[in-house]
């Protein structure tokens, strides 16, 4: 959000705002999601945490991309948040968990989410999503999206 321009740094994640962002934009991208007519392939920054090697396969095949555990690992490696951080900044790379508010890349940890919004907001916006993310799970055969 900050990266955007959606809010000053510093400034609290308000519920309005939070409540905004879900009707201008998260609900639309949803709802676009749906209207799509081609094929897609889902995955989820949790999924590749949880089993990075599995996400990364299961894409691969299907690009239909010859690959192998090496490539695999090595993707997953040049892929990752200390890398990606070398490579923005080269005089260091972040851990995971380390914070640059100047940057495209966030924390790299999942679930930084609760350091900016309280639980009852995610619910009303998992409430509010619920519907059109059980539509998607369907119309695109994803089971590892949450319900």
């Amino acid at each position: 959000l900050i990266r955007k321009n959606r809010k000053e740094v510093g400034d609290p994640m308000t519920r309005d705002f939070a409540l905004d962002y879900l009707r201008k934009r998260i609900i639309k991208e949803y709802e676009a999601l749906l209207d799509y007519r081609w094929f897609i392939h889902c995955l989820t920054y949790e999924g590749l945490h949880k089993d990075g090697g599995a996400v990364v396969r299961g894409l691969l095949d299907y690009l239909k991309v010859e690959h192998s555990p090496q490539i695999i690992a090595s993707m997953i490696e040049n892929a990752s948040f200390e890398k990606q951080t070398e490579k923005e900044d080269a005089s260091s790379a972040r851990k995971a968990g380390e914070e640059n508010i100047k940057s495209g890349l966030r924390k790299g940890i999942m679930g930084d989410w609760r350091n900016h919004i309280s639980e009852a907001l995610a619910v009303k916006i998992d409430d509010a999503v619920r519907g059109l993310r059980k539509e998607i799970r369907k119309k695109y055969n994803v089971a590892h999206l949450s319900a």
